[in-house]
């Protein structure tokens, strides 16, 4: 037994020790005070490629890469391991091959006879160090992913572990969710936190997963949008969990939300631009079957007139804001479309001075109708009333609004005051002349009566700054 030294060979046991050896799984050394192997067993030929008799020709610095084993070193190592009695610890071994893997070597010191001996017990942990590398590549990924990843324990629905980026993305501080209900992350809807978490947690358990949008809340009581991917694993520790990857999909949310509000107010918009534009139609199909009467029946002709230029102003609004998608309209454009529907009728010239600049000028959704009525009355009356001549209309700026001027030839009565004028129509302006923001005079320039409509806040509002002049 040329593997086994001569003052054991007389030992009765040495056949039994010998087969119980061979036969654990983990590689055996014995090894002297100098470092030399002087028993190894078949797991630690099979594992090394090396055969007993060339084991008993080596020392451990055969098989140990990582130590230049010095003297001075293996002494330190031999004190210590005499102090200690066994040690523990991981190292490298190398095959006959050449190749390394890692082992997890229990050294035991002990003395037969005088001297001193190492009995190495020997494991092989590659796939152990291979599991704990995966393990720790998993964990560096983890702490890198943009994504928020937290695990809840079945058991109990207790968060167990959260990322760093899910901390930041909820607002909590590290290890301050652990021990919590997961149900605390879920923002209170239709349905309370509590109700949203039973729903997925039925699901995750009938199917192992569960994905889909989820309204959480901050820890500061903000809400935030979640695309959510939970599946369910055996964890070593915490048993049966819940892996939860969450992506923050706020902005994308709030965007989708916003193009939906577009969608809705568009569709909207479109049905009140044709509500508008149908009132139009039948305004118009009223001033049709008005005009008809008015020729059939001469001597009413002047009242019907009257009522079809009032229905016609009416008609404006409606066909101006079935134009737009706002609910306002222009005070240029509403002036324009009532001075050429009464030129039309009456067949006398009038003249529009509307600078460009008064396009923002908008009527509020309120006043539009009886601002039209006004509008067409003022003008109709200068028509009416004024002598052989056309009609002039302004507008200019007037300090913050707006004032629209009707010229006239003619002479005012002498005295005048619309509020006491036996005039219907000028009876009905006075009606429905806006309380603020508006007023009504009238004065003689030379041979010219001049009608002066000044409007202003709430009547009229400005959609871009004022100009810096007045003209």
């Amino acid at each position: 037994m040329k593997s086994i030294p001569k003052r054991f060979q007389n030992n009765n046991n040495l056949p039994l020790l010998r087969f119980a050896l061979d036969n654990v799984r983990e590689a055996v050394y014995m090894i002297d005070k100098t470092a030399h192997f002087q028993f190894v067993n078949d797991e630690a030929c099979r594992s090394l490629g090396f055969s007993r008799d060339e084991f008993m020709t080596m020392s451990l610095a055969d098989i140990d890469p990582d130590k230049n084993w010095p003297a001075d070193y293996w002494f330190e190592r031999w004190q210590e391991l005499r102090e200690r009695g066994s040690i523990t610890f991981e190292a490298r071994h190398r095959k006959k091959s050449g190749e390394l893997f890692p082992v997890e070597i229990n050294a035991n010191f002990f003395e037969f006879e005088g001297e001193e001996y190492n009995l190495a017990l020997v494991r092989d942990i590659s796939e152990r160090k291979q599991a704990s590398n995966i393990s720790k590549l998993h964990s560096e990924i983890l702490l890198h992913v943009q994504e928020g990843v937290q695990l809840t324990r079945v058991s109990d629905e207790t968060i167990v572990y959260s990322t760093p980026v899910f901390n930041r993305m909820f607002g909590y501080e590290e290890n301050e969710l652990i021990g919590r209900k997961v149900s605390v992350l879920n923002a209170p809807t239709s349905k309370p936190p509590e109700r949203t978490a039973e729903e997925i947690n039925r699901i995750l358990k009938a199917t192992g997963s569960w994905h889909g949008e989820i309204h959480n809340i901050r820890k500061d009581g903000s809400p935030l949008w979640c695309w959510v991917n939970i599946t369910t694993f055996e964890h070593h520790e915490y048993g049966e969990v819940w892996v939860a990857v969450h992506e923050d999909i706020t902005r994308r949310k709030q965007a989708e939300m916003e193009l939906e509000q577009a969608r809705d107010n568009s569709h909207r918009e479109l049905l009140v631009r044709e509500v508008h534009h149908r009132i139009k139609n039948n305004l118009q199909g009223i001033t049709g079957v008005l005009r008809r009467h008015a020729t059939k029946n001469p001597h009413t002709a002047e009242l019907l007139n009257q009522a079809i230029s009032q229905v016609q102003s009416i008609a404006v609004i409606h066909g101006l804001q079935g134009r737009t998608s706002l609910s306002m309209v222009r005070l240029c454009e509403l002036t324009d479309e009532i001075a050429n529907g009464i030129q039309s009728m009456w067949q006398k010239p009038i003249m529009i001075d509307i600078p460009d600049m008064w396009r923002p000028w908008m009527i509020m959704e309120s006043e539009a109708v009886p601002l039209a009525l006004i509008l067409n009355e003022l003008v109709s009356n200068a028509i009416k009333h004024g002598q052989d001549g056309e009609i002039r209309i302004q507008l200019r700026c007037n300090g913050q609004g707006v004032r629209l001027s009707i010229e006239n030839t003619g002479m005012l009565p002498e005295p005048f005051d619309h509020a006491q004028t036996s005039s219907t129509g000028l009876k009905l302006v006075s009606s429905l002349l806006p309380r603020r923001g508006a007023s009504l005079t009238w004065h003689q320039e030379g041979n010219c009566v001049v009608t002066l409509l000044e409007l202003g806040s709430p009547v009229i509002t400005r959609t871009d700054p004022f100009p810096e002049t007045n003209e």
